[in-house]
């Protein structure tokens, strides 16, 4: 009997020590090691894995809103990737295919994004969609691949969308004289939506052209929709390329312009391009995606 006791001591005794360890192991840090390890896999491509992660993260700790969330969406864009695969029908397609670019772009997954707006710009021919194709490339940091694309689209006729887009690219490899020249020689004359005239003004402040930054943005300004502007002007303050302009009396007055638009045009979205100026990666090409090949991307 005292054999017995002593035994089940010794059980209760090593039981409780593996509590004490599993209790340890399972600490507000685990959740956050397996989430930030799903942010890790889903930036190379590994949806499953990022599945997995984002389940572990939620066994940690399963009251966590931001893993549950996540996870759902990242669930949500696995099948819809499994859908758009397989849609024959071009308008479902892409709707689809829209989805997954804006949750690249969000999530940052670097070669599915640049996939996709490729995809998406073979269907359409559409130089919103080619300057999405470039920012993808941007933030692969595949310079010269967006220079090829941006030069095969502009090959027979200045777009002066897409020439912004190339200032993009030179900026961000580094390329500053380049990126200047360019910045300067667009006419606001051809730029006719406040989209290109933000992403020109951003260019030439990132560039250190802060006269003529103002005077795009202030004609930025003038053609925003009436019930646009006091958003885009908050956003605007927030920009780190803005920011050395901020305490100069010119761009003081550009902010007081007022839209010349007298009726809210829904159909004209501001699409702020987030292109970060103050982040230029070291230029690494990517050669796991084959030989570049400019005459796919020619607007037929």
């Amino acid at each position: 009997m005292h054999l017995l006791g002593n035994i089940g001591t010794f059980f209760l005794m090593m039981l409780s020590c593996v509590h004490i360890v599993c209790w340890a192991e399972e600490t507000p840090d685990s959740g956050e090691r397996a989430y930030a390890d799903s942010r890790r896999l889903l930036s190379v491509g590994d949806f499953d894995g990022a599945v997995k992660s984002l389940q572990l993260a939620l066994r940690h700790d399963f009251l966590n809103t931001k893993y549950s969330g996540d996870l759902r969406a990242l669930q949500n864009i696995v099948k819809i990737r499994k859908e758009c695969a397989q849609e024959k029908d071009f308008l479902r397609w892409n709707v689809l295919a829209r989805q997954l670019r804006a949750y690249y772009q969000k999530n940052r997954v670097r070669n599915e994004l640049v996939d996709i707006s490729l995809q998406i710009f073979d269907h359409t021919k559409l130089t919103w969609d080619a300057v999405c194709v470039i920012n993808a490339m941007i933030l692969a940091e595949r310079f010269d691949d967006a220079l090829d694309f941006a030069e095969a689209i502009d090959e027979q006729e200045a777009n002066p969308s897409i020439q912004i887009s190339k200032g993009y690219v030179l900026y961000a490899a580094n390329r500053n004289v380049e990126a200047r020249k360019l910045a300067r020689s667009i006419s606001l004359d051809n730029l006719q939506t406040p989209d290109d005239l933000l992403r020109l003004a951003r260019l030439q402040a990132a560039t250190e052209l802060p006269a003529s930054s103002v005077k795009t943005l202030t004609r930025c300004f003038e053609l925003t929709p009436l019930g646009r502007l006091p958003e885009l002007k908050e956003y605007i303050v927030k920009l780190p390329e803005f920011e050395p302009l901020l305490s100069s009396p010119e761009f003081a007055k550009a902010m007081t312009t007022q839209s010349g638009q007298t009726n809210i045009d829904r159909n004209c979205s501001i699409r702020w391009i987030n292109v970060q100026f103050d982040q230029r990666p070291k230029y690494i090409r990517d050669l796991s995606k084959g030989p570049i090949n400019p005459d796919d991307w020619k607007i037929k």
